[in-house]
């Protein structure tokens, strides 16, 4: 067993499969990172890349809001916006040893761990009122899933 296997982000916690019952945030996204990281590292001996990570993630969100029945970006602009912020959280984590008691890095680590509770979105349709929505046919979201992309937006009740 490797020391990776116990691995846990100050920010995210500990990895875990991504809910399949709500749209995920950007937390659960990095979450499931962590999961998939750990997973694959146990099962080959090594750590995958981060590309090859970002691949398998991308490809389980996308899974996820296919069930929802919503139009999503392609893939690759999935792929590029987990590493994105992949890279944030390692960037912001590059100095946490020596910083996690100062004032300043904790207020930083505070906004970022409440900025990773928005929804992780892939949606090809960002408008967010139909009336005014142009984009193409195949882009936009239909009427009945609207509502339930802005709960999730929001309040994630449904």
């Amino acid at each position: 067993m490797s020391l990776r296997s116990n691995y846990s982000s100050p920010i995210f916690g500990t990895g875990c499969e991504s809910p399949k019952n709500v749209l995920p945030t950007y937390s659960d996204v990095m979450k499931y990172y962590v999961f998939v990281s750990v997973a694959r590292c146990a099962e080959k001996g090594r750590q995958d890349l981060v590309q090859a990570t970002c691949d398998i993630v991308a490809t389980e969100i996308e899974n996820i809001w296919k069930r929802a029945s919503l139009p999503i970006v392609q893939h690759k602009t999935i792929v590029s916006k987990i590493r994105s912020y992949h890279d944030k959280h390692r960037a912001l984590l590059k100095s946490y040893q020596k910083s996690k008691d100062n004032e300043n890095y904790e207020q930083k680590l505070q906004k970022f761990k409440e900025d990773c509770e928005v929804l992780f979105g892939i949606a090809s349709c960002k408008c967010k009122s139909l009336s005014t929505c142009s984009c193409e046919k195949t882009r936009k979201i239909p009427k009945q899933e609207h509502e339930f992309l802005l709960d999730q937006s929001v309040e994630r009740r449904i």
